[in-house]
């Protein structure tokens, strides 16, 4: 195990303490933005057979638009019912008038028969994307189509009846990634408290179960304050913040508990909290820091991959 100067550690105790509120302090702030900096949407390496194979058909098969979304539309009456020709218009009008789309391609302006079912009840739209659409990965035109294609229909004359869906791997993608984080956060709210009452009934004391706690937060704070910086620079899949959660609180707490409970162990074989304090370091310090640096290296080897999904797993860790 990597030894410690717990001596020095623990005469400095107090700066070391005020080290930790100054990383919180600094990296708080932009921590609460993480979310808005992380990419909804994942991006691919480009030296992949997979990618290299993409864009030889890219060149030889050329098309106007990046990528597309479908406008899934099932309604009460066939698609040759006036009624149906006139939802479809309508939303046709309304995707083509976001900035993002280029064009949108429906069974009326092409007449092909594999855009409706068997049952003549329901079909699809193409709305293709422009080029700019796909580039900032930190931003999503899925909420926004959404919300323009539902209040088309709700306007629409007719529209009793029918159901409308935004799907395709841009929506699904960015469904994905923001359900994960949504999942994320409702686990923190419900994790912590049961963390701490479990602590608190492990050791009896508030103080000492708290701590493990305000360790765990401490790190989750620190880990997303840096990947929002680092968000600037390189992709950030927001995965990231399910590693970071898990990490945090898994590994932070589960140290902690180590430095607690070794402390506790010292006190009641009667030595002064001082002398307990620096036993502690020197044994249970050493382990958690042998125990770290071992967690590190394994998820900094996942910064080295290309896919951004996996550095972005190996920075929250």
């Amino acid at each position: 195990m990597i030894a410690l100067p717990a001596a020095p550690v623990i005469r400095l105790r107090g700066w070391v303490i005020a080290a930790w509120a100054a990383l919180a302090l600094l990296f708080g702030p932009r921590a609460c933005h993480v979310q808005q900096a992380l990419a909804l949407r994942g991006s691919g390496s480009e030296t992949t057979e997979a990618s290299r194979a993409t864009e030889l058909l890219k060149k030889a098969f050329p098309t106007p638009f990046a990528d597309y979304v479908a406008i899934v539309v099932h309604g009460p009456v066939r698609w040759t019912n006036p009624r149906f020709g006139t939802i479809l218009d309508t939303l046709k009008a309304a995707a083509e008038q976001r900035p993002y789309v280029s064009q949108v391609i429906s069974l009326r302006s092409i007449g092909e028969s594999t855009f409706v079912s068997e049952d003549r009840r329901t079909t699809f739209l193409i709305a293709a994307l422009t080029p700019e659409s796909t580039r900032d990965l930190s931003a999503s035109f899925v909420p926004d189509l959404r919300a323009a294609i539902r209040d088309a229909l709700a306007r629409a004359p007719g529209a009793a009846g029918f159901d409308v869906m935004v799907t395709g791997f841009p929506a699904l993608d960015h469904d994905v990634r923001t359900i994960s984080a949504e999942d994320t956060e409702r686990g923190e709210q419900r994790a912590l408290p049961l963390t701490l009452l479990v602590l608190i009934v492990a050791f009896g004391a508030l103080v000492a179960a708290a701590l493990p706690v305000i360790v765990g937060l401490l790190a989750i704070t620190i880990a997303l304050g840096l990947v929002t910086i680092a968000a600037h620079y390189t992709p950030m899949s927001v995965f990231v913040l399910n590693i970071t959660t898990m990490v945090g609180l898994g590994v932070g707490i589960d140290y902690s508990l180590l430095i607690v409970t070794r402390f506790r162990e010292e006190l009641n074989r009667g030595l002064s909290a001082a002398d307990a304090a620096i036993r502690t370091v020197e044994t249970a310090g050493s382990a958690v820091v042998t125990s770290g640096l071992t967690v590190v290296v394994g998820f900094a080897a996942l910064v080295t991959t290309p896919l951004s999904d996996t550095r972005s797993v190996g920075v929250g860790g």
